[in-house]
């Protein structure tokens, strides 16, 4: 397994193999601005959370995990409607998000489905 950089340029995303520095894939999605990403170790892919305010939609589902040749595996599934994502960490294997309405989800990294929610304002 080839050793990555993921990184943001431009609000767009962009990959490159670290030993060589060479450009794997760059771009945004939708036209979207990439607002943060999150690489998973031992995956060859990221989490890219979409800046939330990219988009006039009142539902975004806007946390993606992407493959470094750009393809997106799934879009996390926000727990209900008129919200999007805010942030995204690692709590060791476990993905946590955050919503523009204060819930805390755990997403399941295989399949990007809501496994546990909790309030949090």
């Amino acid at each position: 397994m080839k050793k990555l950089n993921y990184a943001i340029e431009s609000g767009r995303l962009i990959v490159r193999d670290e030993s060589s520095g060479l450009l794997l894939w760059s771009g945004d999605f939708d036209g979207c601005t990439v607002f943060k990403i999150v690489p998973l170790a031992g995956a060859e892919a990221c989490l890219v959370l979409l800046d939330p305010g990219s988009s006039k939609q009142p539902t975004f589902e806007n946390l993606l995990l992407v493959s470094p040749s750009g393809v997106v595996h799934w879009k996390a599934r926000l727990p209900r409607t008129n919200d999007a994502f805010t942030d995204v960490v690692m709590r060791g294997v476990q993905i946590e998000a955050r919503t523009w309405n204060g819930i805390r989800v755990q997403v399941d990294a295989r399949t990007g489905h809501t496994k546990e929610t909790g309030f949090t304002k």
